[in-house]
């Protein structure tokens, strides 16, 4: 017999330690920095080079994962030093060396406690120095040899971007990989999760078919694999080159949010694999509960390192988007799992159950979505006007848009489902198929709305102070990666 109880214990008191450990390390208060001034200003015209170049952000900016790139007109490049102005760590202070006159390029880099890197670029131009006058000969002998005129000084150059051909080619990883990554991501941490819930609740002893436990081998796998992917992904944003040549870098990337989440995600994975596939003499209640624990954890990473975590009401933001993805993946995973598994292998008086109790656990999933979206929706957007006036508020209407018709699917295949069986009437084999279509199509639309949750995290929400700096940095607002 199931111990569900035991278990449930359990999963509250690994979440306690799981969000204890991770509260325990530094992060940021707000997920998005934003360059908010620079002194001196883009586009000045100096008439003596500065000493140094101050950058003024909305937060505090990492010291490790920061970088500033000065390229003078002969397009010689040098690593400006870096360090805090006394005035607090949200103002950066780049030392530069001796300047020529002419336009010159300062490149910036940084990469948030959260994994976000952003870019930008600050042009002035340092006038040359005006020749002096030259005082004519005396005119009652003449001279020699002819006074030569020195040649006019050219004007000052206006203030322009300097055309960096070298320093646009700086490796950045395509946006189109970075989403896939979170996609992938996503659905193997789902998998693993969804399987176990699925298990416990909807069709007991399915982690043991063969099928699934493959698919979850194969899961814990991926999420391991992608782990790596993406921590090189961050050590690339850090460093400015390919992944492959920023191993230096991995020190600074695991000191982020964003960084340690994707190891705890790597050593969890591996941790699973282990005791799921190389250990015989493990207790099945242990393995099946050390099973859950680590997707509920794997599913914390997510919402430690992101918007959850890092918004205002952050005290719940955690909790809340660790249940609002566990009840998507049991509802998600339960629906693959039935439609194709278990109307193939179990006959029909042995899938009336498994169905009843899909559509009853589908009913309490879309109840937990629902409010826990709810109240997310309200920390990161705030007030409703505010939906569309950011790319994150744009992507979560669509969101509910794709929920909705994900909910009206589901609606249709409890409709079926109760005219079908009733309350005492079993599955038939000819209700079957329109059963497994419907299902389908049901899972087919959750995809689609995991897919929309892994392009939100890399937009900021409204609530935040990522907005385009008036003082004439161009890059940061289109620079946002979340390397989740």
């Amino acid at each position: 017999m199931r111990h569900t109880p035991r278990i449930l214990l359990w999963m509250t008191c690994a979440l306690v330690v799981v969000l204890g450990v991770l509260a325990a390390a530094p992060q940021s208060v707000l997920a998005h920095n934003t360059l908010e001034s620079t002194d001196p200003p883009d586009g000045a015209v100096l008439a003596a080079a500065p000493s140094q170049i101050v950058f003024d952000f909305s937060a505090a900016v990492p010291l490790d994962t920061s970088t500033v790139q000065v390229i003078d007109p002969t397009g010689a490049r040098i690593e400006a030093p870096l360090s805090h102005d006394p005035a607090g760590p949200d103002r950066l202070v780049a030392s530069l060396g001796p300047l020529p006159p002419g336009a010159i390029t300062v490149r910036w880099r940084l990469v948030g406690p959260d994994g976000h890197p952003l870019t930008g670029r600050v042009n002035f131009t340092i006038t040359p120095p005006t020749a002096a006058p030259t005082t004519p000969a005396p005119t009652s002998t003449p001279p020699p040899v002819a006074a030569q005129t020195p040649p006019p000084s050219p004007p000052p150059s206006a203030p322009t971007e300097v055309t960096d051909t070298d320093g646009d080619t700086e490796f950045s990883v395509p946006s189109a990989l970075r989403w896939l990554l979170r996609y992938a991501s996503y659905l193997a941490v789902m998998t693993v999760i969804g399987v176990v819930l699925t298990d416990r609740y909807v069709w007991p002893g399915a982690s043991q078919r063969a099928v699934l436990r493959q698919a979850m081998q194969g899961a814990l796998i991926a999420i391991a694999g992608l782990a790596v992917a993406q921590l090189l992904v961050l050590t690339s944003d850090i460093a400015g080159r390919a992944p492959w040549s920023s191993f230096g870098s991995l020190d600074a990337a695991i000191g982020t949010g964003a960084g340690m989440a994707m190891a705890v995600r790597l050593l969890l994975a591996g941790g699973l694999w282990l005791l799921l596939f190389h250990t015989t003499t493990v207790d099945e209640e242990v393995r099946a509960s050390a099973l859950a624990l680590g997707g509920l954890a794997m599913l914390g990473t997510w919402a430690w390192a992101g918007h959850s975590a890092t918004q205002r009401w952050a005290e719940i933001g955690f909790p809340l988007d660790v249940a609002h993805h566990a009840a998507a993946a049991l509802w998600i995973t339960a629906l693959i799992v039935v439609g194709v598994v278990a109307t193939s292998k179990l006959d029909a008086d042995q899938l009336t159950p498994v169905v009843r109790r899909l559509s009853t656990t589908a009913s309490i999933s879309v109840a937990v979505i629902v409010v826990t979206g709810i109240v997310q929706s309200i920390r990161l957007v705030g007030n409703p006007t505010q939906l569309l006036e950011a790319d994150h508020g744009k992507y979560l209407a669509i969101k509910l848009l794709a929920v909705g018709a994900m909910l009206i699917a589901a609606s249709v295949n409890r409709r079926r489902v109760q005219a079908g069986l009733g309350h005492t009437s079993p599955v038939t084999s000819a209700s079957v198929p329109q059963l497994r279509r419907t299902i389908l199509v049901e899972f087919a639309l959750g995809l689609v709305v995991i897919g929309i949750t892994s392009a939100m995290v890399v937009s900021p929400p409204a609530t935040t102070d990522a907005t385009v700096p008036a003082q004439g940095d161009r890059s940061t607002a289109n620079s946002h990666h979340y390397t989740l």
